[in-house]
This record gives structure tokens, sequence and C-alpha cells, in this order.
């Protein structure tokens, strides 16, 4: 299963702890082992809130109407104590069980890896001993039989299992001095002092201090040593060295170098040192190759929550967001600020919906951070704020100024348009550079282009200077530019295109206003009339009528008038447009969106259909 088709997220907003109880509640899987589980779950969900327990979710998209939305299938509540995590449920709803789908496998190993982020070395969970089937669920992920105890009720033993989780790396990649200390520290198990700065520019010394951190034995002496880390290191560096041993004795010697100057390896290693270039170093961190150097950094994409996004006044000069620590303490003033929203009406996989410019960014504590940014309109109260630091030694505030809304990018349509300049395996947790920044802008930012051709339409309501051209290469601008052309319609949209097929719908659905447009109608020949196409109107109309929106769809089943129709157009008060088919943009062919001043017969043509619904039996007819 591909992750696209699930979705993995930590929860502490009210509404989302609300649905894990309604989740849970009647789970009988708990009622039957704890003695009073909806007190003990009231309880859980409460320290949730206030950032006590760590509660993840596991979602599945479904179509509900027509629509799709994520449901709630799984969910795990964590305890952390040190680096120590202890996993106090982890629960799949018996709908979504079973050995093809694996939801339980994803929830977990989502789970491990976040842990494993958090720097959590050790898993601890208690099973009833009756319940085999989770039992060996966890044995086949990894965890050990420890011991047994009597939790929950008397005579109602328990298993004890525990798991070592091996962590990596999850800090900023371009931060060269925290990747080698967290490789000291985790790797070799060094643990390290303050670093000595000989050269700000070059070189850090970082005395190590005992050689393993984990098993520390009092009566022996330590293992001392150095470990000097360099971007790149040439042959002049080697003196520096050598005056080094004069001062520093250590008995591990190791230097770290992005890169190494040609022979300095092998002279290094003549004089005892390991050595260690920066791939190396990824590799066994875990770190993922780097696309593009720091100082091509442009901006970041940060994830946020729906709720969030919503609270976001546009009318305000500037408002402030704070996320982990992971990557962004290297973005600065006046780079961009992308926001991937985690879940948005018709895009539960995400989608990318705003951007503005740094104000001000900075990496410190939470209370640091609190203390800074908590009067600068944050887009959460302190308490949110509490709940979200809980278990962070750092986080990253941002002042966010220029925010503008865009139409939003969907996860699959962001892979296309970006899959060539950056990674797009975590699109809310990244870096962009330039490459980024200027197909964001010729793609995505011509929404500001589009606000000047609707003031233009506005005053020049049949204006012919706009053309859109579409193209193979553009497979996302081609739905973009059909998006635009649909929202500058204003009071109505008249839709006709004898090969409409069901695709219609989707930008309908996704760009109508109710205050702009008041009545739909769609105007088609019968060849794409079929089942699926009559369920999914019947969703649309019901859909646009909760809005006040009319809609209505008719067939012309005369082939005589069909034959004198060629084109595609839309109509509206201010505007018309020639397009092509539906399934033409869709497909990404060449083919042109632009403006025209004809003027179309379409309220006889319109005479002439018979509607979808109420004349569906005479529209098969004709079609035989």
């Amino acid at each position: 299963m591909e992750k696209e088709e699930y979705q993995f997220k930590v929860l502490y907003l009210k509404n989302e702890l609300d649905s894990v109880k309604l989740l849970l509640q009647d789970a009988p899987e708990f009622q039957k082992h704890y003695l009073d589980f909806n007190r003990w779950l009231d309880n859980a969900l409460k320290e949730a809130q206030e950032g006590k327990r760590l509660v993840y979710a596991l979602y599945r998209p479904i179509m509900d109407n027509g629509n799709p939305i994520l449901q709630m299938i799984g969910v795990a509540f964590i305890k952390i104590t040190g680096q120590t995590a202890e996993l106090k449920s982890l629960f799949v709803h018996d709908s979504s069980r079973g050995s093809d789908r694996k939801y339980g496998s994803h929830l977990y190993k989502n789970v491990e890896e976040q842990l494993a982020k958090k720097g959590v070395s050790k898993i601890i969970t208690d099973v009833p001993c009756e319940n085999n089937q989770v039992s060996w669920f966890l044995i086949q992920h990894g965890f050990q039989i420890n011991g047994l105890i009597e939790r929950y009720k008397k005579d109602d033993f328990c298993y004890i299992l525990s798991k070592d989780v091996k962590s990596y790396y999850t800090g900023d990649i371009f931060d060269w001095y925290n990747v080698v200390s967290w490789f000291l520290e985790n790797v070799y198990q060094f643990e390290i002092g303050e670093p000595d700065i000989l050269n700000s520019d070059k070189m850090l010394l970082i005395p190590i201090l005992n050689n393993n951190k984990n098993l520390r034995v009092p009566l022996l002496p330590s293992l001392k040593g150095i470990s000097l880390v360099y971007d790149v290191m040439e042959e002049s560096d080697l003196l520096v060295v050598d005056s080094l041993l004069e001062r520093i004795d250590g008995s591990i010697r190791i230097v770290f170098a992005k890169e190494f100057g040609d022979g300095i390896v092998a002279k290094l290693n003549e004089n005892h040192f390991l050595t260690f270039d920066q791939n190396q170093v990824f590799e066994l961190c875990g770190c993922p190759d780097l696309i593009f150097e720091k100082d091509e950094i442009k901006g970041i994409i940060v994830e946020m929550k729906n709720d969030y996004f919503g609270r976001i006044d546009e009318e305000l000069e500037y408002f402030t967001y704070v996320k982990g620590a992971g990557i962004g303490k290297f973005a600065k003033k006046d780079d961009f600020v992308l926001f991937f929203v985690d879940r948005h009406d018709k895009y539960p996989q995400g989608a990318l919906m705003g951007f503005g410019k740094i104000k001000k960014i900075s990496c410190a504590s939470p209370k640091e951070q609190w203390i800074h940014y908590g009067q600068l309109n944050p887009l959460f109260s302190q308490q949110e704020f509490d709940q979200f630091t809980s278990y962070k030694k750092e986080v990253i505030g941002i002042v966010v100024e220029d925010f503008t809304k865009i139409s939003p990018i969907s996860h699959d349509e962001f892979r296309t348009l970006f899959s060539g300049v950056i990674s797009t395996e975590d699109i809310g947790n990244m870096y962009v550079n330039e490459d980024f920044m200027e197909i964001f802008m010729e793609d995505v930012s011509n929404e500001m282009k589009s606000i000047e051709n609707k003031e233009i339409s506005n005053n020049d309501p049949n204006g012919t200077n706009d053309t859109a051209l579409l193209s193979p290469e553009k497979p996302y601008s081609n739905i973009r530019n059909l998006r635009l052309s649909l929202e500058n319609c204003k009071t109505f949209i008249w839709w006709i295109d004898k090969h409409f097929s069901k695709k219609g719908f989707e930008p309908l659905a996704e760009i109508v206003d109710a205050n702009k447009v008041q009545n739909i109608r769609i105007l088609m020949g019968n060849s794409n009339v079929n089942d699926s196409m009559k369920k999914d109107y019947e969703r649309f109309k019901s859909e646009m009528n909760n809005k006040e929106i009319e809609v209505e769809c008719r067939v012309i089943s005369d082939s005589s008038l069909l034959n004198k129709i060629h084109d595609r157009w839309v109509i509206a008060e201010n505007v018309t447009y020639n397009l092509p088919p539906i399934n033409t943009i869709y497909q990404n062919q060449f083919a042109e969106i632009k403006k025209t001043n004809i003027s179309l017969p379409f309220d006889d043509w319109w005479d002439q259909g018979i509607e979808l619904i109420s004349g569906w039996n005479s529209i098969l007819s004709a079609k035989k």
C-alpha cells in the first residue's frame, strides 16, 4: 500500500480528540480488560490536550456523497518518560483490519518513526495474555516479551513487551555541526562536551568526555579524545591539527569534513585519525541527500493544520506561526514561507494553500519563543502553544507578512510540478531553492495576474485580450487556467459542450462561489451520458443546492442540432470563453482557452434540450 492511500497525523486539537473518543468508546477490546475504560479514555484525552500524552491517528480517504473525506480508522496513545515511550494503546477499527490492508502495521511503523524523531530509544507496552493476535502482531514488529504483570483486573495477566528503537537524525540537514554532534552521540554513543570554537569560519573542536554514555562504569577511566569539524579541509589545515595534538591529549581522534582535499585523508589516517566525509555521515545518520546547498535556500514549506489555516486574517499586516525545529533555522528574513494544509475540503491528503514572506524567524526554547512571539498575532492560544511544544526542546517562530491565499495545489499536483527540482517526500517540512520558487511564482502565483485580469474583465466584459495556452508540459496549469476562467464568471455559468463528461463537475464544485454565481446550466450531447454521470450529477446538484445555487443539466438528443454545434463555450454575465473539450484539458493536449465576443443562441439550444433526471428514459431511448 502506498502512503498516499492513508494519512498519519498527530492530534492535539479538541475536535480531533473528540473524534478519537467516538472511535474508541464502544470498542469491546478495551471494555473487556479495563475496569472503567471510558473514565480512562476521558483522562487520557484530557492529558493529550494538556500535552502530557501523544495521540496519533491513521486515516483512510473515502467518498462521502461524491466528496473525498478522511475517515479515522486507527489511533495510538503514547506516554514518554526520558528516552522511553510507553505504548498505552494501539487500535484499528475492525472494519479496517485484515492482512491485505495492513493498516495496523502502517499505524505502528509511523508511530515508531515519530518516536525515533523525538529521541526515544525504547518502547514498552503490555498486552492481555489471552490476546494472542496483538501479542503476535507486536512480536512481528520487533517486540520481545520480558515478563508478566497483573495490570487491570485481578487474575487478568498481561505480557510486558519492549523494543529497542533505532534512532536516526531528523534535525536540520544543513546544520553540519549538529549532524556531526548527533553522529558522535548516537552512532558511536559518545558523550560530548561544549564545543571549543577555534575558527568560526572553518573548524570546531568537540572534546569527547566519555566513550559510552549508556554503559558508564565509574571505576574505569574515560576514553577521551578530540573531534575536528570542517566544511572543506585543505592541506594547510594539517598544520593546525599538528598544533592541536601538542596541546590536547586524546586517545580517539576523528576529523569530519564535508569535503577533503586531495591526499588529506591518507595523511590523517597515517596519524591514526578516523575520517568521515559528508556522504559517510549522512548514510550512517539516515539523512536524505542534499539537492542544493545551504546558501541556495530561498524559503521553507511548513505543514499547518486546517483549523489554524482558517484563523489567518489576510487583513492583518503579519501573523506568527510556530513549528518544530526539524528544518527552518537557516531560512532568513524576506525568504518565502509556504503553507501545506494537512487536509482541507476536497483535498484529504493535503494541499499547498498559501504563502508569505518571512518578517522574522528564530529557533529557541519554547519559553523564549513565547516571550518573543506571544504578542505578535499568534495563530494559537498559549494553552495550544504549550500543548504543541510540551515534548520539544526547541521550536522555530516565524512572523509572516504579505500573506496570500492561493487556489489549492493538491498533494499529487505538487509532485507533478516540483519533482524535478526538490524532494517531494515530506512536503510539509522542507527547504526550497530558487529553482522551486521560479516555478512556483510562474505557475502558481500567476493568481495575482488573474486578479488583474478579472479587474480588466469587469471594465471590459467582452474583452478578447486574454488567451491561455494549454500544453502537455503544464498539467497543473492547464487545470488551473480552467479554474481561473470559471472563477471570473459572474451571476451565472452556462456551459455548452456536446461531449461534456462528468469530469466537468469537478472544477465547478471547487470554485463556484454563491456570492458570485446563482445559476449553473450545462448543455451537452448524449455521447458521455451514462449511469455514472447521472449519479455524479445528482450529488453535484445536491451540493450546489446546499449553497443555494440553482443547477440544471440538459441533453441535446437531436442529431441535426448537434451537427450545427462544433465549439464549446462557457457563458457568464460578464464574459464568454471559447474552450476545448473538458477531456482535452484533463489529458494535457495542446489547446486554448480564450475570451470571445461572440453572441450565441444559447436560449434556443437550451429549449431543445431534455432535463437529465426527469427525461432520463427519453435520453436513453435516443441513444439507442
